[in-house]
């Protein structure tokens, strides 16, 4: 100006983000005698800065019996703020199905830039260590342990006994019964599960008499028989009566039309029952001693259960058996000769017995 400029003035001199997009800005310019003159020119505010993630969920796996979840939403920075929108997922506080749900969230700010950020939420099924099958057993078999071996897992149903994992046919008796299983998993889930456990009638334990000077018969008839001789199998001995032809101790294995089988207690023929091949201790009875591979244990201390266990000479345990009758049949046959010690215990039985394998 030929006498100066008084003043300088900018419309607007600063911006935020409200202003993003063309700006006309004035520049208005007047002299020391009042004389005026402007010019604008056109500002462009952008935004072109992405938020910052700040929180998102971790993600999390959870049992079937907590499904129901509910999260906080994700959080981020940015300077001119944001929205988030969930755009995969469900939402918080809804009940997720079973299996991986990945939740994404769009976060954007008022100029459209956007980031995204997820999540996952893993339901995990029920489910039970092992496969629950129907099973069938002779009333008068051992006990069984249906958890095979794995932990947090108990049943109910007429046969248990009071540990939630032994299925006993004695207490049962014959029938169809329905097992309830509880299976507590990782995730803190109960699954509850069934299947059937039939107990088939066994035949009445045989006794054996003597009906000729060289005959011996069951007291009943049954419908299979295999007869032994001091613990020896008898080929082609299946029938009803037995004709004697040597001194020994003779016993029965009986069958019924449900596949049960029972042993009878040992008969000595010509010979006192408790010399040949016989070996007594207190209420047992083991024989024949010295055994060729099979050998029966009488016991009469009136106990439901006991346990049968065979150790070799160094003291390793070899054979293992729980019997739930009074006359138990042992098979050693796979033993190589030698000695070995068999125990016998029960509620008030403790006997160790010297066995020799011929």
């Amino acid at each position: 100006d030929n006498c100066t400029i008084a003043t300088r003035t900018l419309s607007k001199s600063s911006f935020d983000c409200s202003e993003v997009g063309a700006n006309t800005v004035y520049l208005i310019v007047t002299d020391v005698n009042g004389n005026i003159d402007s010019a604008s020119a056109i500002i462009t505010v952008q935004d072109i800065i992405k938020p910052i993630v700040v929180s998102t969920p971790s993600d999390i796996a959870l049992g079937y019996c907590d499904a129901a979840y509910t999260y906080p939403l994700p959080t981020a920075t940015d300077n001119c703020g944001v929205t988030v929108t969930q755009i995969t997922g469900l939402p918080s506080g809804s009940t997720f199905p079973v299996g991986l749900t990945v939740n994404t969230f769009e976060i954007k700010d008022p100029s459209g830039n956007t980031v995204t950020t997820s999540f996952t939420v893993d339901i995990r099924g029920r489910y039970l260590p092992f496969t629950l099958t129907d099973l069938s057993l002779c009333e008068n078999e051992s006990q069984l342990d249906l958890n095979q071996g794995f932990d947090k897992i108990t049943f109910s149903g007429n046969g248990m006994q009071s540990d939630g994992i032994t299925f006993n046919p004695i207490i049962s008796g014959p029938g169809v019964f329905t097992i309830r299983a509880s299976f507590i998993d990782s995730m803190g889930c109960t699954t509850f599960e069934q299947f059937n456990v039939e107990v088939r009638p066994s035949p009445v334990t045989p006794f054996i008499r003597r009906v000729a000077s060289d005959q011996i018969v069951t007291a009943r008839e049954y419908d299979k028989y295999q007869w032994y001789r001091n613990g020896i199998a008898l080929e082609d001995k299946t029938e009803h009566l037995l004709r004697v032809y040597e001194l020994g101790i003779y016993s029965v294995l009986v069958g019924n039309t449900e596949k049960c089988f029972a042993n009878s207690e040992g008969y000595g023929f010509g010979i006192p029952v408790n010399q040949e091949q016989v070996t007594n201790q207190g209420t047992v009875k083991v024989y024949p001693n010295p055994t060729e591979g099979l050998i029966f244990i009488e016991m009469s201390d009136g106990d439901l259960i006991h346990n049968l266990s065979i150790t070799n000479g160094l003291g390793a345990e070899v054979l293992t058996q729980v019997a739930n009758t009074s006359v138990a049949r042992m098979d050693i046959r796979s033993l190589p000769p030698g000695t070995y010690f068999l125990q016998i215990t029960s509620t008030s039985t403790n006997a160790s017995i010297k066995l020799v394998k011929m």
